[in-house]
């Protein structure tokens, strides 16, 4: 009798035993059961696309596809701070994957790889009469990890669920919890699968198919043509949605998820704007993610802009909302939809008298960073004299390049490097006509400006401009000193220019003098081309006005004469003023 019950004691620490290690969780991916045959389950995640993947506005050609395409003309959208090309395309296909890249080109796959680095949640449980019954446990990979596996009993079936955020940080989740808080999943690209397998003997996959649960929007931001890269201060964030000012509402939702039924549930609250991010770039993508459908009436959309700075040189900062209207298609989007929407941003143009002028002159920088284009309007308010490349900032007349050989003929637009501006064909040269406005308009404020240097030969280096403001609208005093048009008396670059010649010195009457109080100077000039031929062979019309100098001994009088459009040598190097190819006011 007493042998009997320790044979009972032993049984029942037995079971005990095998009762407790049957659900446990361990680290290297094995999960201990009664001992049987143990299997391999090698884990293979991949993104399985919904069946609609739609652009609803983009104004970059390379975006390219092959199946359903539905384009509408571009469209430019109009600012105070800074204007918008944009265009609508949209792509209605079955079972496509787009991956998003900085030249928004779609390539379409059936499954994709997750990236690197992300992490997943593989959840397994037993079979209970053909349904998921107890857990067996909780794993967490990582991608890139060296052999994700699973080690179970072989001959079994199992059920599975898998979750992961598409990024390298995922919730903790207790092992019973089945709920994924609405913060902790707001605006997140979250990836679910579900499946269930029946293990053979030896090695095992379980292909995870990743599908998006949420509506995603991708806005892809631009700044080429702003001629400054986003400079990635902390306060930029950017939202979506409909309306503007005070009538702004947030498309995007936030709610809790259930791993084990695969849903969102509870009430959607909206989600914190997300940051446009730290790096210093020319682009920039902020995607949004919402949980329940997306329906935007036909050209009903708006990002909203808060707070963004653009900087390389100088900065440039709008500490205030900014709303870009996109002319969309109607939006009817559901979970697993995804949309594009591009958007170059452009300086706005200042407008002088019904022609919308850019703030400042051409420019060919040498070299480029942050992803920059090396022409762009000179984002510098003051610049020393020294500082002007003859290479760089003055041209022949209708040449790609400042020195390349000028058109002999009429002119041509394909050689217009006002055209050549980021975004291509929004500027170009102005003809003889509208740079005639600044013949018969006074200027609003005259530079003289003096600034002591201390190099050696340009002991007062000095600043001259004629400055115009807009004829109508607000100016947007952001801009500092390029808030409205800026024409400097940086001279010209003469025919027979050599590297040796200096831009100070007393040989070239066209450059830029310094000016010492007290005595006279040669004239200075400001030179810009037009569109128009000359009535003289070899020539073309510019605009041209001078700046004398007039020294007692004592003081040194500084005189602005008229202006008027001549007809100079093509073969001069002159500055590049540009106007907007259509001339639809800021609003």
């Amino acid at each position: 009798m007493k042998n009997n019950n320790i044979f009972r004691g032993v049984l029942l620490m037995t079971v005990s035993v095998l009762s407790y290690t049957s659900c446990s969780s361990r680290d290297n991916g094995e999960v201990v059961t009664d001992e049987i045959e143990k299997v391999t389950l090698n884990i293979n995640p991949n993104i399985l696309e919904e069946d609609q993947i739609i652009t609803v506005a983009s104004a970059s050609s390379k975006f390219t596809g092959s199946v359903g395409l539905h384009e509408v003309k571009e469209k430019m959208i109009t600012g105070r701070d800074f204007d918008a090309l944009v265009s609508s395309q949209i792509y209605n296909t079955s079972k496509i994957n787009t991956i998003a890249s900085s030249s928004f080109t779609g390539a379409v796959a059936a499954t994709a790889k997750l990236g690197s680095g992300i992490k997943y949640l593989v959840r397994i449980y037993n079979d209970n009469a053909g349904s998921r019954g107890t857990q067996l446990g909780d794993f967490i990979f990582t991608v890139g990890q060296t052999n994700p596996t699973i080690t179970v009993d072989g001959g079994k079936k199992y059920y599975w669920i898998a979750y992961s955020l598409n990024e390298s940080t995922l919730p903790t989740l207790a092992v019973s919890n089945t709920v994924v808080n609405a913060p902790d999943n707001g605006n997140k690209d979250l990836l679910y699968a579900s499946g269930n397998l029946t293990t053979v003997g030896g090695s095992n996959n379980l292909d995870i198919n990743f599908k998006h649960k949420a509506v995603r929007i991708d806005v892809n931001l631009d700044s080429k043509g702003m001629f400054r890269p986003m400079s990635g201060n902390s306060d930029a964030k950017a939202s979506l949605g409909t309306g503007n000012g005070t009538s702004f509402n947030s498309i995007i939702r936030q709610k809790a998820f259930n791993i084990e039924t695969g849903s969102y549930y509870g009430s959607a609250g909206v989600t914190p704007e997300p940051t446009l991010g730290s790096d210093i770039t020319a682009q920039k993508t902020v995607s949004f993610y919402s949980p329940d459908p997306v329906v935007v009436p036909a050209n009903g959309l708006t990002v909203k802009l808060t707070n963004i700075h653009f900087g390389e040189y100088e900065n440039l900062k709008f500490d205030r909302s900014s709303y870009l209207g996109i002319p969309n298609e109607a939006v009817n989007a559901n979970p697993g939809d995804r949309y594009l929407v591009n958007a170059h941003l452009i300086q706005s143009a200042v407008n002088i008298g019904g022609v919308l002028w850019a703030r400042d002159d051409v420019y060919n920088y040498s070299s480029t960073s942050y992803g920059m284009d090396g022409l762009r309007l000179n984002d510098l308010s003051n610049y020393n004299i020294g500082s002007h490349l003859a290479y760089s900032e003055y041209w022949n007349w209708n040449a790609l390049n400042p020195t390349d050989v000028p058109n002999t003929g009429s002119f041509d637009q394909t050689k217009d490097p006002c055209r050549k501006l980021y975004p291509f064909g929004t500027w170009r040269l102005p003809t003889a006509a509208e740079a005639g406005v600044f013949l018969t308009k006074s200027p609003d404020n005259v530079s003289n400006t003096y600034v002591d240097m201390t190099r050696p030969g340009a002991p007062d280096n000095s600043y001259f401009y004629l400055y115009y403001t807009t004829t109508t609208g607000v100016p947007t005093t952001e801009y500092g000193a390029n808030n409205g048009v800026m024409l400097r008396f940086n001279g010209y670059r003469p025919i027979n220019y050599t590297t040796s010649m200096t831009y100070n010195g007393g040989g070239n009457a066209g450059w830029p003098y310094n000016v010492v109080n007290g005595q006279s100077h040669a004239d200075g000039s400001l030179m810009f081309w037009t569109s128009d031929t000359g009535s003289v062979a070899g020539t073309a019309k510019a605009f041209v006005r001078k700046i004398t100098f007039t020294g007692n001994g004592t003081t040194t009088t500084i005189s602005y004469p008229a202006g008027s459009i001549q007809d100079v040598d093509r073969r001069t190097g002159l500055q590049i003023r540009c106007v907007r190819t259509v001339a639809t006011p800021n609003t």
